[in-house]
């Protein structure tokens, strides 16, 4: 992102809703990645990638349900964290200007701005759970099903790359990490 002091208020809001949308999207990716292991279902391989490809297409809010449904134990204020975080994000992607063009037109950027990193910042503890969630069932994968077959090199990578995710070095950003 350009420097702070060279951009404009709209342009902050652009940048911070931009930031927005590429976590969501991460978001929804993990979603549809990690859903298909929490159903209930014969177990087999085969029925888990079918799932997954069920939810190739499905929105982030569909994919959310999905994972919120196939929760078990007492979860009840997790899916409702949920559920409102979709909500939110939704109120922003979705119908930004009903509910930030006032402020914005009343030049008050600052207020649109707190509630746009509130969101972020909510939206990027999800994506570490998940993205932590991801891990654990890459890595579970590799050490079962895929060990000692010709697979394993490949779910090696997959494992990795989902630590990748999960570090972050000094000075690197991610697309979505920073609102500004």
């Amino acid at each position: 992102m350009p420097e702070q002091s060279i951009l404009d208020p709209n342009q902050r809001v652009v940048y911070a809703v931009g930031a927005i949308v590429l976590c969501s999207q991460e978001i929804e990716r993990l979603f549809k990645f990690v859903a298909p292991f929490m159903r209930e279902h014969d177990g087999a391989l085969g029925t888990i990638l079918k799932e997954h490809q069920a939810l190739a297409k499905k929105t982030l809010g569909v994919v959310a349900g999905q994972f919120v449904e196939a929760m078990s134990g007492e979860t009840e204020l997790f899916k409702q964290y949920i559920q409102e975080l979709v909500t939110e994000r939704n109120k922003i992607v979705h119908h930004f200007g009903e509910n930030y063009g006032a402020l914005l037109a009343a030049e008050k950027h600052a207020e649109v701005m707190a509630g746009l990193r509130k969101q972020h910042e909510r939206s990027l503890s999800l994506l570490r759970l998940l993205q932590e969630l991801a891990l654990a069932i890459a890595v579970a994968l590799r050490d079962t099903i895929y060990w000692n077959t010709a697979e394993e090199a490949d779910f090696a990578a997959v494992c990795e790359s989902f630590r990748d995710s999960l570090a972050s070095p000094k000075g690197k950003r991610r697309p979505g990490t920073d609102v500004g």
